[in-house]
């Protein structure tokens, strides 16, 4: 069975941090949530400092509802039983587009009640002005 991602799309005003927009929206609605770097063999708690250092300036991550639901995904990969339990998310960090950045948010159960919370989250995040 199929069970390929649907993609949503936004952007990134400048002098935002799409990470931690994206990170914030899903420790709000998923605590106990996990975050993996696409370049790390890791799984992180979401409050992890080596999260949020640096700005978490990362172009492609991947954050699970908790630590059993990656463990999951890593062994499984997308099933019926799973698929309301990651997001996959990417930012293109070097191409802006009328003065913002890309971001995709894959998901792969978008009738999900706590998938559309985070989807609404970040667009909440994104549309909100940016802190300094």
């Amino acid at each position: 069975m199929d069970m390929s991602g649907i993609d949503f799309a936004f952007s990134v005003p400048e002098g935002q941090s799409a990470s931690a927009t994206v990170l914030e929206a899903c420790r709000r609605i998923w605590p106990r949530c996990v975050v993996r770097h696409a370049e790390e063999d890791v799984d992180r708690p979401i409050d992890d400092v080596a999260l949020w250092e640096n700005d978490v300036r990362v172009g492609e991550f991947f954050v699970y509802r908790s630590a059993a639901d990656a463990e999951n995904w890593h062994r499984n990969g997308s099933t019926l039983g799973n698929a309301a339990g990651m997001i996959h998310v990417m930012i293109d960090l070097n191409s802006v587009e009328n003065d913002a950045l890309p971001c995709i948010i894959e998901v792969h159960d978008p009738e999900d009640e706590r998938i559309h919370e985070i989807l609404n989250e970040i667009e909440t995040g994104f549309a909100a002005p940016a802190s300094n």
